[in-house]
């Protein structure tokens, strides 16, 4: 997974050195086979203290003890971001378990059980949480048919959910790494030491040696019962901090809609904050962002949401610097009219910027000329109407643009620059043509151009990137050129064209049977067109109930 991060995810997930951390983990994974390898008797008439300075009991103990260390600071970490409380608990729980059940066995010397033990416990914690909690959640949102059976699912939440648990997985530090592969290294370690201690043969009793019993450590049973001490001790105390973080109540407000709860903190570790300034929660004072200053929600912060509050000038630096963990903002049917913030105020964390059912006539200082760190901006239902050449050029780094119903009436060639670029929006605009360096854009995977007077379709587009996902729904298109290029996305689904005049009249073309089912839908509301239903994202169009509230993801409004 590491080494296919893009440098945009490489930078949402804070992943430092990707391509150098998959190595190590990769070679870890292959020194698993070393215990495999065949081996052979030592000469008996050889030094039986120089194949085996430690007693195997002691080396087990020891490393047994260090694994167990990595897998609490590791736990400490998920219980510290996670708002996944149960995933936490149960990473926990099955840390002191080792640290409980695994000491038995060593004292009783049964150190093939003590290496099976700690390989299911590092295999849970290596694989199985990351694909139960991580890797299927992810795949069930992006590939799940949430468009055909309406989606409840809440965009920025699941942001709040998968990014914390991706950053959980994410390197983000040297410390962490080392905690990473310690389980499995010393988990391996241990391994060795049991295969090599079955493959020596026992100590002669005839030929009794002093220097070997001083090396041997004839005090090492002491240190094994210390160390098993220490490892019930520990068990408890973590298994003690985690139920006090899970059964504390919470000392978060009522607008924190997803939390973590930390070890050592009965504060508040909002991680996912959602202020619908309807409530009342907000007083009539005019003050709503004394409701999101950091020390009311805490510094975990990843996603700041807000609804139907005026923040006529946006947030305050000093609102927004403060939460270094942030992720994303959203500011939803406001009445914001301008946001003069440089981009120095936004934490180096923050990665996409929503902006959406905003009085604003021009772009924010801070999206005008956004960080590196910014990689995604969505602006919908602004009176913006023009965005200058010099903003597209500040805006090379981007993977992710919105700018949907925001009477943009052209889009310049210099778009060309902006070769990072995924996921393009520009739809209900008045858009009349598409410039032809939008087909120049090597890894522009979805353009949406619904709801524009584009009356020409866009040949050059599907010719360069046969596989775009290109939305042309409720534009005036009514001529559609029969290419190998063009039929083969139609076929497949690629393209999108419902209520176009092309569909109206679909049946006059010889190849319409050839045509994926889908791609002729009527938009089932002016401005709703089906690839916006169950984004995850509530948009005022489709918030009827011919289309199911926008299949679903109104509900919460």
């Amino acid at each position: 997974m590491a080494w296919r991060l893009t440098p945009i995810q490489t930078r949402m997930v804070r992943f430092i050195q990707p391509q150098a951390c998959a190595s190590v983990f990769f070679a870890v994974a292959v020194a698993f086979l070393i215990p495999l390898r065949p081996r052979y008797k030592p000469n008996l008439s050889k030094s039986f203290c120089a194949t085996r300075p430690w007693p195997p009991q002691l080396k087990a103990t020891v490393l047994h003890t260090l694994a167990m260390l990595g897998q609490t600071y590791l736990a400490y970490t998920t219980a510290a971001a996670t708002p996944h409380t149960a995933v936490a608990g149960a990473y926990t729980a099955l840390v002191a378990v080792s640290c409980l059940v695994t000491p038995y066995y060593i004292a009783y010397d049964h150190l093939g059980l003590v290496d099976a033990l700690d390989s299911v416990t590092t295999l849970l914690i290596a694989v199985v949480f990351p694909t139960l909690f991580v890797l299927v959640p992810t795949a069930t949102v992006i590939y799940g048919p949430q468009h055909d059976t309406g989606s409840t699912v809440n965009q920025y939440a699941w942001y709040a959910e998968l990014v914390a648990s991706w950053r959980l997985l994410a390197v983000t530090s040297v410390a962490k790494l080392v905690a990473m592969i310690a389980p499995s290294a010393l988990q391996l370690g241990a391994i060795e030491a049991t295969l090599a201690a079955l493959s020596c043969p026992p100590p002669s009793i005839k030929r009794p040696s002093v220097q070997c019993n001083r090396i041997r450590f004839p005090t090492h049973k002491r240190w094994v019962r210390l160390l098993i001490g220490f490892n019930v001790v520990w068990g408890l105390g973590v298994l003690c901090l985690s139920l006090y973080a899970i059964g504390h109540s919470s000392a978060c407000p009522a607008h924190c809609t997803l939390e973590a709860r930390p070890w050592f903190s009965a504060a508040c570790a909002c991680v996912y904050a959602r202020l619908d300034c309807r409530t009342s929660v907000c007083s009539l004072d005019g003050d709503e962002e004394r409701y999101l200053n950091v020390d009311l929600l805490g510094s975990s912060l990843m996603v700041l949401h807000t609804l139907h509050c005026s923040l006529p000038r946006g947030l305050q630096p000093q609102t927004l610097t403060p939460f270094e963990e942030l992720f994303a903002y959203a500011i939803e049917y406001s009445n914001m009219t301008s946001w003069e913030i440089p981009p120095s105020a936004y934490p180096a964390s923050l990665a996409l910027a929503y902006i959406r059912y905003s009085q604003l006539t021009a772009l924010p200082v801070a999206l005008a000329s956004p960080p590196l760190h910014l990689v995604g901006i969505y602006i919908d239902s602004a009176p913006i109407v023009n965005v200058p050449d010099a903003v597209w050029a500040n805006w090379t780094h981007l993977s992710n643009l919105w700018l949907s119903n925001v009477s943009l009436q052209v889009v310049p060639e210099s778009i060309a620059a902006l070769r990072s670029l995924q996921f393009l929006v520009l739809s209900s605009n008045n858009l009349s043509t598409v410039p032809d360096a939008v087909s120049t854009l090597p890894l522009l995977q979805k353009l949406y151009l619904d709801a524009n007077p584009i009356t020409e379709f866009p040949t050059s587009l599907i010719t360069a990137n046969p596989t775009l996902d290109l939305a042309l729904d409720q534009t005036r298109i009514a001529d559609v050129p029969d290419t190998p290029a063009v039929r083969a996305a139609l076929t497949r689904g690629y393209v999108h064209l419902g209520s176009t005049p092309f569909c109206a009249h679909e049946q006059s073309y010889h190849w319409a049977a050839t045509l994926r089912q889908g791609v002729c839908d009527a938009a089932c509301a002016p401005f709703c067109a089906n690839v916006r239903r169950g984004n995850g994202f509530c948009d005022a169009p489709c918030n009827v109930a011919v289309c199911g509230f926008d299949n679903g993801d109104c509900a919460a409004l």
